[in-house]
């Protein structure tokens, strides 16, 4: 009788800190989550950006295109320094 009396309180500590642990754990996992959502927020946003761009991107591409075929030669670095200096 005095074993199972020893091993009812025992019982409740290991209840009890099971308890304890379970909250810690998911504080822990609702705080995690919530970065995690956090970041994806932010990749999205990042994304949305890069897409507003591919228009433009794909304009330019199509006017370089259209310059090659017609002859114009494609503007350097050393050319568009000497431009700069012409202007000044």
């Amino acid at each position: 009788m005095a074993a199972q009396s020893e091993t009812a309180p025992q019982s409740s500590f290991f209840e009890r800190e099971r308890a304890r642990i379970l909250a810690d754990i998911t504080n822990s996992m609702e705080g995690f989550i919530g970065s995690i959502n956090a970041t994806n927020r932010k990749l999205e946003e990042h994304a949305a950006v890069g897409h507003g761009f591919e228009s433009i991107a794909e304009l330019w591409g199509k006017l370089s295109e259209i310059m090659t075929q017609a002859g114009v030669p494609a503007p350097t670095k050393f050319d568009e320094e000497e431009q700069r200096v012409h202007e000044e």
